[in-house]
């Protein structure tokens, strides 16, 4: 989610207005610092999704019977 995002701008001007976004953009400028962190933890986020490892499939009808079954007994 892009909470847990943090950017690093320097403000070049201020509009009156609201504008179209490639309007808005002209007025900020992102840092190198905060662009090259964010391509880090990115990076890193991505590795972790990757490193979990998931059912290959949801279960289906009978596979959720199973399950049932299975708690129940325990």
């Amino acid at each position: 989610s892009k909470n847990d995002i943090s950017y690093i701008i320097t403000v070049l001007g201020l509009s009156e207005y609201r504008r179209p976004a490639p309007e808005a953009q002209l007025l900020y400028e992102e840092s190198v610092e905060s662009i090259t962190q964010r391509e880090q933890d990115r990076e890193s986020r991505k590795m972790l999704r990757l490193s979990r490892t998931g059912p290959e499939k949801k279960p289906n009808k009978r596979d959720r019977k199973k399950i049932r079954d299975f708690i129940r007994k325990t």
